[in-house]
């Protein structure tokens, strides 16, 4: 969610809310208070074994269309994939020498990183600097985000 709502900042999306969903597990019950507020609601994953589990749970137990369940990435792997290699390295692990060999997300795993607190600190920093990221890495985000604006047109039928 930190990632989201630094990505939401970057594209001067203010128009956007992301909640945490307190893992794949518990999403339905947070989306099902949401909805009953009346927001629309989309639900978020990782490609990963969460993902899995989350789709099920909300589709199964509450309901939930498929099309409302979006995936951050296309490949295995999570949110820090979105980055560049450079980008993560000067941005995420604010290391400009790390040779990075894998993905971006099994560096974390790998090297059993804080994710919240990488990207908490980077949506702080999203915040008060001027970040430019590489044209591959807001290609993706601009990806990312197309897709959700595609997604909520859903609720406008």
């Amino acid at each position: 969610v930190f990632y989201l709502n630094a990505f939401a900042k970057l594209l001067k999306r203010d128009n956007l809310n992301f909640i945490f969903g307190g893992g794949s597990g518990n999403m339905g019950n947070i989306g099902s208070i949401l909805s009953g507020w009346g927001c629309n609601v989309i639900y978020i994953f990782d490609k990963d074994q969460g993902k899995k589990d989350g789709e099920k749970n909300l589709t199964k137990t509450w309901l939930v269309k498929k099309e409302l369940i979006l995936t951050i990435i296309d490949s295995n792997g999570t949110i820090a994939d979105l980055f560049s290699k450079e980008d993560f390295r000067k941005f995420i692990l604010d290391e400009d020498n790390s040779s990075i060999s894998e993905s971006n997300s099994e560096y974390l795993k790998n090297q059993k990183l804080d994710k919240v607190l990488l990207a908490k600190n980077f949506l702080s920093k999203c915040e008060s600097d001027k970040l430019k990221l590489s044209e591959g890495s807001m290609s993706n985000i601009k990806t990312l985000f197309n897709t959700i604006g595609e997604t909520f047109k859903i609720f406008d039928k």
